[in-house]
Formats: C-alpha cells, sequence, structure tokens
C-alpha cells in the first residue's frame, strides 16, 4: 500500500498544478537536529491530522513524508 502510493506521487509528479506540493532534498546535518526535526514533523502531522479529520470531504488528496538516514 505504501509503494503504491509512493508510486502515483511518481505519477503525479508529472502534472503538478501550482497549488499542489512536492519537496525532496538531500542534506547533511547532526545526529541532534536530525532528532529535533523528526520531532517537528510528528508535531505537524498530529496538527494535520487534528484539520483533516473534521473537514468536508470534498477532495482526495495524497500525503507522503519520509525522513531517513542515508545509509552507505
Amino acid at each position: 500500500h505504501h509503494t503504491n502510493w509512493r508510486l502515483r506521487a511518481i505519477q503525479s509528479a508529472e502534472n503538478l498544478s501550482e497549488d499542489e506540493l512536492m519537496y525532496t532534498v538531500t542534506v547533511g546535518l547532526s545526529e541532534k537536529d536530525f532528532i529535533y526535526l523528526r520531532e517537528e514533523m510528528t508535531s505537524f502531522i498530529k496538527k494535520f491530522l487534528d484539520r483533516i479529520h473534521p473537514s468536508p470531504s470534498e477532495e482526495i488528496a495524497c500525503f507522503n513524508m519520509d525522513w531517513f538516514r542515508i545509509r552507505k
């Protein structure tokens, strides 16, 4: 299921409208900042869910988020 939505995102990237958003970046950062940013993203996900749960179902959208270490 997870992979299917990733593939759908790749397909959608070709026809992205101006009000949609995709962002990808590879960064170098400290372990402390890695953990801090993960906490910030977790906080955002909670706000996201709080916002969409009472929202009327007028559209269907997909939200993908990845945060992982690049291992050699």
